[in-house]
């Protein structure tokens, strides 16, 4: 190991990091728990008040549709106005979300739960990325986005847990399986009052006068390759990711408890990996680094469905989330060293919105497919990952 790459150095730079990419961490560090605690209750919370797979799927796929829709005026507001502002706005939508899980089991009311965390999800990348990238350095951003991503992975982590911990409090405390559910929504609801407060302490720029029109881009051919990239990518998180709870669940009889523990442990793994993004994008390249990790991501992900019992099927999911998204700090770092520095919030809305926008109708069609074929989605999603990795290299094998 070499001095740069010794963990006291590399975290002595989080130390040294602006005040403000500081308390962007710590609030998406706390919005992440509750981001865990979802990302395993809701497929399964829903199915047990009785909403099939393919309303589920809606309701799921909603989010996405509602975070698309929010994403450019997002991130026309945080290059224009105020990025702290939007972090504030997108951050309260998420809590009244979780309170509506919370009080409310109907389908109307879930609905607009869905409205909310849409809007959450799309008001927050975009300021979140820009915030990072304007304050920190652009020899230091890769390291930063690391930094990032494992914040947020190990955040999600004891949010798994905590799902993971449903049957564990139900049988404690003597809870019907509704309330339990309930008391971990009420639990989410305290972080995400914790997780605005850091952002009420964000100092904003000072922004120059510019002349610039309101619409005018001059970073669109490589935002629009990266957002195909994305859209595909996207469709396929759609089709399978989102519903990989669910899909154990049904195939495998897989728990609370037993899908809480797999993403726990997926997520500690991957959280670890991060740190040696940077170095392998050093040696690399941004592009080959990230080829190199997804290709054998895809491969383990086509083998999940011929797996005979749920430990297989685990294990194959856990090496498929390491190494998919291992490289995601390399591809953002990538992404907004090529645009320019005043369109940075608004190339990362569009690219997202690529995304949401795919995974939402992946999402919808997934739950559509389980119910007839439940390995389908998982094939799908592979051929369109593996078409997002093609066309990575295709876009930027020069770079």
């Amino acid at each position: 190991m070499t001095k740069s790459e010794q963990p006291h150095l590399y975290f002595r730079g989080f130390i040294e990091f602006h005040r403000n990419v500081k308390l962007v961490f710590l609030s998406n560090l706390l919005s992440s728990i509750q981001l865990g605690v979802f990302i395993v209750l809701q497929p399964l919370y829903l199915n047990s008040i009785g909403f099939p797979s393919s309303t589920i799927g809606v309701l799921i796929g909603a989010t996405s549709i509602f975070s698309t829709i929010f994403l450019i005026p997002s991130g026309i507001i945080s290059d224009r106005i105020s990025k702290k502002w939007v972090l504030i706005a997108s951050t309260s939508a998420y809590l009244l979300s979780f309170m509506i899980y919370a009080l409310f089991d109907s389908f109307s009311f879930l609905l607009l739960a869905s409205l909310l965390s849409g809007f959450s999800w799309g008001a927050w990348t975009a300021p979140y990325t820009a915030i990072i990238a304007d304050n920190v350095e652009q020899v230091k951003r890769s390291h930063a986005f690391s930094i990032s991503a494992f914040l947020f992975t190990s955040g999600s982590i004891v949010g798994s847990i905590i799902a993971g911990g449903k049957e564990l409090i139900e049988s404690t405390l003597l809870l019907t399986p509704l309330d339990s559910y309930k008391i971990i929504f009420w639990l989410s609801i305290v972080l995400g009052v914790s997780s605005l407060v850091p952002l009420i302490f964000l100092k904003e720029e000072s922004r120059e006068r510019t002349s610039k029109g309101f619409f005018t881009i001059h970073s669109w051919k490589v935002i629009g390759k990266f957002s195909l990239i994305n859209a595909f990518i996207g469709l396929g998180a759609g089709l399978f990711i989102t519903l990989v709870p669910l899909y154990l669940n049904f195939k495998f009889s897989a728990s609370e408890t037993e899908i809480g523990v797999l993403f726990a442990i997926s997520n500690a793994i991957m959280a670890l990996s991060y740190f040696t993004a940077p170095k392998l994008m050093e040696i690399m390249g941004p592009v080959k680094a990230i080829i190199s990790a997804q290709v054998p991501a895809i491969l383990l992900l086509t083998i999940i469905p011929f797996s005979p019992i749920f430990s297989i099927a685990a294990f194959l999911y856990i090496g498929r989330t390491i190494l998919m998204n291992f490289a995601h700090p390399i591809y953002t770092t990538f992404a907004m060293n090529l645009v320019d520095k005043e369109e940075r919030s608004l190339a990362s809305s569009i690219t997202t919105m690529a995304w949401n926008g795919t995974s939402a109708i992946g999402t919808i069609i997934g739950g559509q497919l389980m119910e007839i074929q439940i390995d389908l989605p998982a094939f799908i999603c592979s051929v369109s990952y593996a078409l997002s990795t093609i066309l990575l290299y295709l876009f930027f094998k020069s770079d």
